[in-house]
């Protein structure tokens, strides 16, 4: 603003008025658009108030309605309470200087009337808090059903990128039950600022206008920092994250092995005090300007209070106004200052928790990329489908570098296809297009000769079950966990008892004391941990469960012991022999179970075959033999 000044002067001194006009008017635009620039975010949290209003009130308008009415009510009733009091000190105070009192019966009556009033006043206000409560909880369950449904239908894609971690960790900041609260703070706030002012007017008109010029500037104080400290929270977003990794890497169970056995401790907890105290630095630095901002503003209010004394002190010397107006303003005074402060502290509030709401608006505004199809997979009995691949290729959106391509492929039921590569050839991301995790960049990937684009998202899920590499242990019930192959239907039993007899999982099931009611994992009560390899079963077990005409087996027998990979393999030919099997492994031994196999090498098939024939072809895949049957043998010295 000085250097603007200068500027201006400079122009006025030395340039002709035309001219001087001329650059003068482009120097006013410049500093306006710099001024609407920095109130677009301001203007933006008054239009997601609106929307988290109208939100607010379409979850349930009866109840919002009634908590309206009530605040009202309350309102009202404080507000005549006070006009009681004013009336009964004036009353009091001119029956003194007159040497008469009111007759005994009337005082009574007086005092009855205020006091009833009053206890209504705070009977309403229980009231009030508790329909808050009850609305603020309302929206609190219905956006956290919001948030979690938008998450559980958001494209995969959207899982594998740091930004919507970010975005997601700063929606879930967001406190739906602290806006709606900081909401019907505010209209109270409003309601009351509306009866003191009345009073404070009737008392003398230059009341109002000296606090408010006094209690303003703690507002917009209030308001600056709460935009400086969500500024800071965005900024610190990624550091947040990363001492919220490294304190679950200190307490869960995931990682307390390797924690102990490398000695990791002490790095992670110097990592996480490290960064959680450049985060409080901060925060403090920040922090300390405000509590001297405040200490000027709060100084000045002070200031604002004695003026007002004085003025209606001169008003009582004057006979202008009575006893009664200057104890209802020391009532009133405190009340607008504790009113004017929680209003302060209420809009700053909202300002900043709109904000956060902003991401979570932000989130819910995330539109998905892929294709959702209408056609339906045809139901039966037949046992002849087929997944093709042609010519499909694939990069990830956030880089130009293919991961797959021109890939040939041919899935049919009823058949075992394997897929062997090196790490780092595209296997993991081929998988990721079988299940529609993503669409191919380029190419067609068809179920029975239709775009798998063109049928519904769920419907062809539900044709492919799975083994994943990175398979999740449930921390439920055996019988959840194997239930979750096919949770739409009701539970089948029997079953449930052949899923875990063919993947080999009831051999340790039926030692448990609960058999298939027991708990799995130790993160609840009375649970039992299993070995990695028993977890796999299960995690076969559950893909055996599911009726899908397709299985993908993911490096599903790398846990399992030979025996136990012999076994699987039998029960599959024997039993589940009618699926479509598609088999990734680096155990030569699971991939001569197939009946062809494709050799992925960067991105490319560049072999393919039955296993016999290409076990005697020189190419990747006799490679790839010797690069595993020698990584066994040195294992087996080791």
């Amino acid at each position: 603003m000085l250097t603007a000044y200068w500027i201006r002067l400079g122009l006025r001194l030395h340039m002709p008025v035309p001219v001087r006009e001329v650059l003068l008017d482009i120097l006013r635009r410049k500093y306006m658009q710099q001024f609407i620039k920095q109130q677009e975010p301001k203007l933006r949290t008054l239009l997601l108030v609106g929307r988290t209003i109208k939100m607010v009130w379409q979850l349930n308008p009866q109840l919002t309605g009634k908590m309206l009415f009530f605040i009202l009510l309350e309102n009202l009733s404080f507000y005549y309470t006070l006009y009681l009091l004013r009336g009964l000190i004036d009353y009091l105070a001119e029956a003194i200087s007159q040497g008469s009192l009111m007759s005994n019966e009337d005082l009574y009556w007086h005092l009855l009337l205020t006091a009833a009033v009053g206890v209504v006043y705070v009977s309403l206000r229980s009231f009030t808090s508790y329909l808050t409560d009850k609305q603020a909880s309302m929206v609190e369950l219905e956006l956290d059903e919001r948030l979690q449904s938008h998450a559980m239908n958001m494209d995969f894609a959207y899982f594998e990128r740091a930004y919507y971690y970010d975005l997601y960790m700063r929606a879930r900041a967001a406190n739906p039950n602290a806006v709606v609260r900081t909401l019907v703070d505010i209209l109270k706030h409003v309601l009351s600022l509306g009866a003191i002012a009345w009073i404070l007017i009737s008392i003398h008109w230059l009341l109002l206008p000296v606090l408010a010029i006094f209690v303003i500037p703690t507002l917009l104080v209030r308001i600056h920092y709460a935009d400086l400290q969500y500024r800071l929270h965005l900024k610190n977003t990624h550091l947040e994250r990363e001492a919220q990794y490294l304190g679950e890497l200190l307490s869960s169970n995931a990682a307390a092995k390797e924690v102990r056995t490398y000695g990791l401790g002490t790095f992670f907890k110097e990592g996480y005090k490290q960064k959680k105290t450049q985060l409080i630095t901060e925060r403090l630095q920040l922090t300390r300007k405000r509590a001297w901002a405040e200490w000027l503003t709060t100084s000045l209010t002070t200031g604002a209070f004695f003026i007002c004394v004085a003025i209606i002190a001169q008003s009582i010397v004057h006979r202008e106004t009575g006893i009664g107006d200057i104890t209802i303003f020391l009532v009133a005074f405190f009340q607008c200052f504790t009113i004017l402060i929680g209003l302060a502290s209420s809009l700053s509030a909202l300002y900043h928790q709109h904000i956060l709401v902003g991401n979570l608006f932000e989130l819910f505004d995330l539109k998905n990329e892929m294709q959702m199809g209408e056609k339906p997979i045809e139901k039966g009995g037949r046992n002849d489908h087929v997944i093709s691949f042609r010519q499909v290729a694939f990069h990830y959106p956030d880089t130009d570098k293919w991961v797959l391509k021109g890939i040939d492929l041919y899935l049919p039921q009823g058949k075992i296809i394997a897929i062997v590569g090196l790490n780092g050839a595209g296997k993991s991301s081929l998988v990721k297009l079988l299940h529609r995790l993503y669409d191919p960049t380029e190419g067609t990937i068809t179920y029975d000769g239709v775009d798998i684009r063109n049928y519904t998202l769920e419907n062809y899920r539900k044709q492919i079950a799975q083994v994943f590499q990175d398979f999740v242990r449930y921390q439920f019930t055996v019988k959840e966990n194997i239930a979750l192959g096919d949770i739409a239907r009701e539970l089948d039993e029997k079953k449930m008892h052949r899923a875990a007899r063919s993947s080999g999982a009831y051999q340790y099931i039926e030692q448990f004391p609960e058999s298939y009611e027991a708990q799995m994992g130790r993160l609840f009560e009375h649970g039992h941990e299993v070995s990695m390899g028993q977890w796999q079963k299960m995690a076969i077990a559950r893909a055996f469960y599911s009726d899908a005409p397709f299985l993908v087996l993911d490096e599903a027998t790398s846990a399992l012991d030979v025996q136990a990979e012999r076994d699987l393999f039998r029960f599959l030919k024997a039993e589940y022999r009618d699926k479509g099997i598609l088999l990734i492994s680096h155990r030569p031994s699971a991939i001569e179970q197939a009946d062809y196999i494709y050799v992925l090498r960067d991105g490319c098939i560049v072999q393919e075959g039955t296993p016999s024939v290409l076990k005697n072809e020189e190419g990747a895949y006799a490679d790839f033999l010797r690069s595993d049957l020698g990584d066994t043998k040195s294992g087996a010295n080791n």
